[in-house]
């Protein structure tokens, strides 16, 4: 995942026909771009401060390779500085990338709900709830207890990778990568945009 103060967004080579985005880049790491032919999947956005996809069908130029039934998530998005307060906000599922196959061995599945609690005071995602269907793990549920804001977190069986991004402190959108086992298809991985607001 990669904040607009990486590289702005200017900076990355649009697919005109999706709107999705054919390299990335940022100041620490190299450009990694997606060869042609290629697909970029699950194209999604808001308002200019968040852009996802999937990469699938193809390789890139880092050495990966993906099949149809695979993909490279990405988000790119405007990075939001949050400072420690008081209170809790709820984060639900806004939109999101189809989950995969690691070994690419069943189609794609759905994200069926995602949702996490943000605590204000330790600035951390708590109650993570993931729920997601694939090949023949239908409804498979997986948790996580916290996972620090801007970092990487493992715990129960799940890999949680999250970055803040948006453009209202007040209204934070949470950009979590996960990747966990489910019992049948192996190996899945995946990627939402949490939107987090206060309690009614």
């Amino acid at each position: 995942m990669y904040s607009t103060s990486d590289a702005p967004l200017s900076s990355f080579a649009t697919y005109a026909q999706t709107g999705g985005y054919t390299t990335i880049a940022s100041s620490d790491t190299a450009s990694v771009t997606l060869n042609k032919p290629g697909v970029i999947a699950d194209v999604n956005g808001y308002g200019g401060f968040v852009s996802i996809g999937r990469w699938t069908k193809s390789s890139d130029t880092s050495g990966g390779t993906y099949n149809v039934n695979q993909g490279a998530p990405y988000a790119i998005g405007n990075p939001l500085t949050l400072t420690a307060g008081t209170g809790t906000l709820n984060c639900t599922r806004y939109f999101n990338t189809a989950p995969t196959a690691v070994n690419g061995n069943v189609g794609q599945g759905t994200l069926n709900s995602a949702t996490a609690t943000l605590d204000l005071s330790t600035l951390t995602l708590s109650n993570l709830a993931f729920n997601v269907s694939i090949g023949s793990d239908q409804s498979y549920a997986f948790t996580g207890a916290t996972a620090s804001l801007n970092g990487m977190s493992s715990g129960n069986g799940a890999t949680f990778i999250t970055r803040v991004m948006g453009s209202d402190v007040n209204a934070p959108l949470v950009a979590v990568a996960f990747g966990t086992n489910a019992p049948t298809s192996g190996g899945i991985n995946g990627l939402v945009i949490l939107s987090c607001t206060k309690p009614v």
